[in-house]
């Protein structure tokens, strides 16, 4: 009974966790950090956006990125990805023998080994890019985690907030883990009935949810904090779809 559990718990996590990647992606987004955000992913690194050829394409062709600062940086940035694989396998590789606190204890120690790699790889990767080419990183980084990057102490102070404001925007993220909390019992209960899940279901309401939280999110800013959101973005850049399978132009995962 322990073991069936378990199964059922590893494969809700899979099925939950891939969906939502499979939806963020979808719709020309990354994946998701922190929470279920409509709008770009929850925690993205300068490096995963460097390891994309075509950002650095963009900062080459319009930011005067040079052949061999181009070159180093994605060869650091692939032997972060190479790194942070073999932690990935070393941390995670016997999930199925865990139990519910080790496999939470794996993935803090898995957030944790990945925050740490990517600082690194940037302090190292940051010293061939120029003041100008730092700057449109940054709106690209907002761009990429959207309504996510509000979260950000950062990109609170820029907006200028105030607590009562900070408070809020806690707020629509508790309420938003809440919903994934309920949205994973009730797969949960369907898996255990027997009768599966309906996956076009399941998409369909974190959809709602994204849309949602976005909303939400953006309700908290004033009409003068919206505009200056909006700046931050800069210029529109058309993110790479996601290739499953090895590098790849595009691969940041």
């Amino acid at each position: 009974m322990k073991s069936l559990k378990l199964n059922l718990a590893i494969t809700l996590s899979m099925v939950v966790a891939g969906m939502v990647v499979e939806s963020a992606w979808a719709q020309g987004r990354g994946g998701f950090g922190r929470s279920m955000f409509g709008g770009g992913g929850g925690d993205v690194s300068e490096v995963s956006l460097l390891s994309m050829e075509e950002v650095l394409d963009h900062l080459q062709d319009d930011y005067e990125l040079s052949d061999d600062a181009k070159k180093e940086i994605l060869a650091n940035a692939e032997d972060a990805q190479d790194e942070l694989a073999e932690e990935r396998r070393a941390i995670m590789g016997d999930m199925r023998n865990m139990d519910q606190d080790e496999r939470t204890a794996a993935m803090e120690e898995l957030q944790d080994v990945t925050k740490e790699i990517n600082t690194d790889t940037f302090r190292t990767i940051k010293k061939q890019l120029n003041k100008k080419q730092l700057g449109r990183l940054n709106e690209l980084k907002v761009q990429r985690m959207g309504v996510a990057a509000l979260h950000d102490a950062v990109v609170q102070e820029m907006l200028e907030f105030d607590d009562e404001q900070v408070e809020k925007m806690k707020d629509v993220q508790d309420k938003s883990q809440e919903k994934q909390r309920e949205m994973m019992e009730d797969l949960r209960e369907q898996m255990q009935s027997g009768g599966g899940f309906d996956r076009d279901a399941i998409r369909e309401s974190m959809t709602e949810l994204q849309d949602s939280n976005k909303k939400n999110a953006m309700d908290c800013l004033t009409d003068k904090q919206k505009k200056t959101f909006e700046k931050m973005k800069g210029e529109e850049f058309e993110f790479p779809e996601r290739q499953r399978g090895g590098r790849g132009r595009g691969g940041n995962e």
